[in-house]
């Protein structure tokens, strides 16, 4: 449980760093989103989970393989607008964090 409550605001937090920092819209090999984004994913995952990189490398698959890049960007946008991610975006973000931990 302890997990679950701590991934939502961990996917806040590495989402709203995650998808901003410009427009580099090229994939890296093998990737579904934008290099920028993750890289930018990975270094907000690593300062928010103290270092966890391979946890955040595997959040970072599971969130590829599961949420559109579209419902990615969708979430970033409602979190900063201080909202919240829709229901099963949320959900998805949530399953991907606390699988990896």
């Amino acid at each position: 449980m302890r997990t679950t409550l701590l991934a939502v605001p961990f996917a806040a937090i590495a989402l709203t760093l995650g998808a901003c920092g410009g427009s580099d819209n090229s994939s890296s090999k093998g990737s579904k989103y934008p290099s920028l984004v993750e890289d930018n994913f990975l270094n907000a995952c690593k300062l928010s989970s103290n270092g966890k990189e391979d946890a955040c490398k595997c959040a970072l698959k599971k969130l590829e393989d599961t949420l559109s890049y579209d419902d990615f960007k969708k979430a970033d946008a409602d979190i900063r607008a201080g909202g919240k991610a829709s229901g099963d975006t949320a959900k998805k973000i949530s399953d991907a964090i606390s699988s990896c931990a």
